[in-house]
């Protein structure tokens, strides 16, 4: 199960990577990165979640 803790004072920065299936934005912070939900089934095998708390 994914369990991500993300502290309530997280700094979080998007940014535009053109080299990321041909350009998309994400959102990071030093413990998460979100890519649009669309574009997951685009990436490497790994945990997704769809709602956060």
């Amino acid at each position: 199960m994914l369990a991500i803790k993300v502290p309530k004072d997280e700094q979080f920065q998007y940014s535009f990577d053109s080299n990321l299936l041909g350009g998309l934005g994400k959102i990071e912070s030093k413990t998460l990165k979100a890519i649009p939900y669309y574009a997951w089934a685009h990436r490497e095998m790994g945990e997704m979640a769809v709602w956060l708390n």
